[in-house]
């Protein structure tokens, strides 16, 4: 299969689980609600994505390792995701709900992990550009996020099946991709064990995992503290579609920044930006200076994951390269997101916008991480 053929399957799987992620995102929410859910059980309802996220997804991506066959079990994974959207609607009450929540969680969490792997690998085999074939994700992303509410136009009932379209979308789009598999394993130690017993490697999960979690405090309350200083709805929407606008950019250049500075070095990026972008953004909510800021998510997140992906790919061997891809997406997106967005609420609740400098604590952890990660021996290092 060419490399542009590769290029273009993984670009429309980034698409479609985007899509998904765009539509739950903002409005799952409301649909829970509609369904005579109160927030604390929606709280609830949500929080199982995060569970399941560090639960399910290393241990279904060990045993697809040891297999060594990844795209058939991504297609019934998303398939299955598909069927479980829609018994919500069979789902009556908060009970019955919450169940349905872990079976979905169970199989739709290692989705987004295993597609990732397959874009790494098929960047090591076919020497595809990753970053132009993943921004077509936050293209997807932000379509349906803001196209989504006019497609929804207060029918919160059409949330649900917006949503298992989407997801059976990407269940199609799984049937697409290359299929590159690994050797099996067939030593009994397995690669969980085997990562989480690599010092270097959980030293890069809890540096990631910081670079990452630096945004908790802008995703959890960062409209709501704009709004409440009186920028207007629509200049809220400016701030938020610049910084995807600029995340978008970044992975249409960001393979020549790679090839400058490597994989430690979009890391080291992501943490120096964030030494800017947090203390200035809890200066205030001057208007001028938030469009200035807003850009940074270029390295703050973009270059911290493009990092994160090209050292995983760069540094663990392809038939454990499945487990590593979730475990990273179960420490940066499950337990550091866990441990930050109640830190960030505290902090939010106590001192308001001004709780936005103590973010420059991750980003500034993430630093000394990825000094360490230089300065060690090993793969990635000196």
């Amino acid at each position: 299969m060419a490399a542009n053929a590769v290029a273009i399957r993984i670009a429309v799987f980034y698409a479609a689980i985007f899509t998904v992620i765009g539509l739950r995102m903002p409005f799952w929410p409301v649909w829970l609600a509609g369904r005579g859910l109160d927030p604390g059980e929606i709280g609830i309802v949500l929080a199982v994505g995060s569970w399941m996220q560090v639960a399910a997804a290393p241990w279904v991506a060990s045993r697809v390792d040891r297999r060594g066959e990844r795209r058939k079990v991504l297609a019934i994974l998303a398939a299955a995701a598909a069927l479980g959207y829609a018994l919500f609607d069979l789902a009556d009450g908060f009970l019955a709900v919450l169940v349905v929540a872990g079976l979905v969680a169970a199989v739709f969490t290692p989705i987004l992990p295993l597609g990732d792997n397959i874009a790494m690998l098929a960047v090591s085999r076919y020497g595809i550009d990753y970053g132009r074939a993943r921004l077509w994700g936050s293209i997807s992303f932000t379509i349906a996020a803001t196209g989504g509410g006019l497609a929804i136009a207060g029918q919160s009932e059409r949330v649900l099946w917006l949503i298992v379209a989407a997801v059976a979308a990407t269940a199609g789009a799984a049937l697409l991709l290359p299929d590159i598999r690994t050797r099996r394993q067939r030593d009994r130690i397995g690669a969980l064990r085997v990562l989480l017993a690599d010092r270097r490697f959980v030293a890069f999960l809890v540096t990631a995992g910081c670079l990452q979690c630096s945004h908790a405090m802008i995703y959890g309350f960062g409209t709501l503290h704009w709004q409440g200083a009186g920028l207007s709805a629509g200049f809220v929407g400016f701030l938020w579609a610049e910084s995807v606008v600029a995340e978008i950019l970044f992975f249409v250049w960001g393979r020549d920044v790679l090839a400058r500075i490597g994989p430690l070095g979009l890391l080291a990026a992501g943490g120096a930006a964030g030494l800017v972008r947090w203390p200035l953004t809890a200066l205030g909510s001057d208007p001028l200076t938030l469009a200035l800021l807003q850009p940074l998510h270029a390295a703050t997140f973009g270059a911290a994951h493009l990092g994160a992906m090209t050292y995983i790919a760069q540094t663990v061997l392809p038939e454990r390269s499945a487990t590593a891809q979730s475990l990273h997406s179960a420490i940066a997106g499950g337990i550091a997101f866990g441990i930050a967005m109640p830190v960030a609420g505290v902090l939010y609740g106590q001192f308001g916008g001004a709780g936005f400098a103590a973010m420059t604590l991750f980003s500034a952890a993430g630093l000394v991480g990825t000094w360490w990660l230089w300065r060690t021996p090993g793969p990635g290092g000196p």
